[in-house]
């Protein structure tokens, strides 16, 4: 399997997936008769990360909120304090994967924010509550 058994956005090798069951179908097609109501809530959550970072978090304006994503020098200690809430690292660019592994890609953009970049949790679930206490977390460590 080319995604690797850690989970760590790590490829081993290239590799394909064209496989849709039916279930997920299903869900996809159920998924797009809630959309807006599901986008609605995610620009309700992305306002609140918005708030409750003022000015002191830069981020520019995103079409599509899946993820809020903000780069921070002590990106790991946020990641360790808030995985459970569903904070991650930033994917690592295709510059790292072991097939395109070069060290002179380490002078890349996307390698240097790689090592910087999470992903706060945007979900139509997540309160006003957590993403306060998320916000306090990654305030804290900035």
């Amino acid at each position: 399997m080319a995604f690797g058994k850690q989970n760590n956005y790590l490829h081993s090798e290239m590799g394909f997936n064209f496989r849709m069951p039916m279930s997920q179908a299903e869900m996809v097609l159920k998924s797009l008769h809630n959309y807006e109501k599901a986008n609605k809530k995610r620009r309700q959550v992305e306002k609140w990360y918005n708030d409750f970072f003022k000015d002191k978090v830069v981020r520019g304006h995103r079409d599509a909120v899946w993820v809020y994503d903000l780069i921070t020098p002590n990106r790991d200690k946020i990641v360790k304090k808030l995985y459970s809430l569903g904070v991650r690292p930033f994917f690592k660019p295709m510059s790292q994967q072991p097939m395109y592994f070069n060290e002179h890609y380490k002078d890349l953009n996307a390698y240097t924010y790689s090592l910087m970049g999470l992903y706060l949790p945007v979900n139509e679930t997540i309160t006003k509550k957590t993403v306060k206490h998320i916000c306090d977390v990654v305030l804290k460590y900035s």
